[in-house]
């Protein structure tokens, strides 16, 4: 074999190992975010719909920092409160297990927490913004 052949064919293994430990650094990452917003959306919608559960915006910052460590990430890495709370409102608005008069009350009690954590939202980026 030439030196040219073995050369490419080296570079040839060194990608394909290159591809397999993406897989396991990054893109395992990327799964294990998926896998934890994918367990939040699913806990919060239990509780909310099945045992009326009320979100605040401290038990939501601790269930995404609970979860984060769970799944071994970083806060940062997860969804924020607010777009939790914008899944299980779409999710309740779009289900058709729940009955209508039990979907008004949950959007009753999830629209002002939407509100509330909006707004704190604006207010840690207009003070980050000044900074």
């Amino acid at each position: 074999m030439s030196m040219s052949t073995l050369i490419l064919i080296s570079v040839i293994i060194a990608v394909i190992l290159l591809f397999f430990a993406y897989r396991q650094t990054i893109g395992a990452k990327m799964i294990r975010v998926r896998l934890a917003n994918e367990d939040l959306e699913t806990i919060l919608m239990k509780r909310v719909v099945l045992e009326g559960y009320q979100p605040t915006a401290e038990g939501l910052t601790r269930i995404i920092s609970g979860k984060a460590r769970e799944y071994n990430l970083k806060r940062n890495d997860m969804m924020s409160e607010s777009q939790l709370l914008d899944v299980i409102f779409t999710k309740v608005i779009e289900s058709d297990l729940i009955t209508q008069e039990l979907r008004s009350d949950l959007i009753k009690r999830l629209s002002p927490m939407l509100k509330i954590i909006e707004a704190d939202q604006v207010k840690e980026v207009s003070l980050g913004s000044k900074g």
